[in-house]
């Protein structure tokens, strides 16, 4: 199963499910959010996580991605 995450910010990463992931070999990539990295085609994974982050209470000025 192909594994993809979305990462809101750089210190909300996937902690202790990327590794269990990886020890039952799934292939897992991701898009950080925070650095406007373009979203994979849907046909690219066939799991999503999407990660949290932080709560503000107005996310375009921290969050450009948020605009869209």
């Amino acid at each position: 199963m192909k594994i993809h995450y979305l990462q809101h910010g750089k210190c909300d990463g996937p902690g202790s499910i990327k590794y269990a992931l990886k020890a039952m070999d799934h292939p897992i990539t991701s898009t950080l959010l925070y650095l406007n990295e373009a979203l994979p085609p849907i046909r690219d994974f066939d799991w999503l996580i999407i990660l949290g982050g932080d709560i503000t209470h107005c996310p375009c000025a921290w969050r450009p991605y948020s605009k869209k």
